[in-house]
């Protein structure tokens, strides 16, 4: 990720709380960061990790803390090999099951050419 996507993925996936334990875990007073809201607080949080040479640190951190929303890389690109995700939120267990849907549904799109040319050119 690159240090603004890294602000909108903690702004967005992390309420207050959750990243005042961020900083908790990356060693970073919350308080000590400057801006008034979330969104500043976020912002500061990845201008002082990168300043300070911890950026994977918060990085890594970030994606284990939110294992499904956390955007993928080169070395994440396979898909999840369990079909069923457990992410905690706020105190609340969130179980969500990964499907990938192709095609319309209706298998239109998954026409052979000996189908298509059937059509063209019935016996």
């Amino acid at each position: 990720m690159d240090l603004p996507q890294l602000r909108d993925f903690i702004t967005r996936y992390f309420n207050d709380t959750e990243l005042r334990d961020l900083c908790f875990d990356l060693g970073v007073e919350y308080e000590n960061l400057g801006g008034d809201n979330k969104a500043a607080k976020a912002r500061e949080l990845v201008a002082y990790c990168q300043r300070h040479g911890s950026i994977t640190q918060l990085e890594e951190t970030c994606r284990r803390l939110r294992p499904t929303t956390a955007p993928e890389t080169e070395r994440e690109s396979t898909p999840p090999t369990t079909p069923s995700i457990l992410q905690r939120s706020g105190g609340i267990d969130i179980h969500a099951t990964v499907v990938n849907i192709t095609g319309d549904m209706l298998g239109r799109d998954k026409k052979s050419s000996s189908d298509s040319d059937s059509e063209s050119n019935p016996h």
